[in-house]
């Protein structure tokens, strides 16, 4: 087994609004445990919501992979 194996975070949502979102987000980037991605899945929103989520994950496109269903 590796010494850090990546682990995947999978965060779904759907017309949640932003600021919850935001504060899922942030928790799972301010963990200690540095070898991680989150994929967040935007699962069809019909709200606002779906571009400001886009943008601030092109803010850690680095630990955020984005997925517009």
């Amino acid at each position: 087994m590796q010494p850090n194996p990546k682990i995947s975070v999978l965060l779904s949502v759907y017309n949640t609004d932003f600021y919850l979102v935001k504060r899922a987000i942030d928790s799972v980037l301010n963990q200690d445990y540095p070898n991680f991605e989150l994929i967040l899945i935007d699962d069809g929103s019909s709200n606002e919501s779906s571009a400001a989520l886009l943008k601030y994950a092109k803010k850690y496109e680095d630990k955020i992979v984005f997925i517009r269903h």
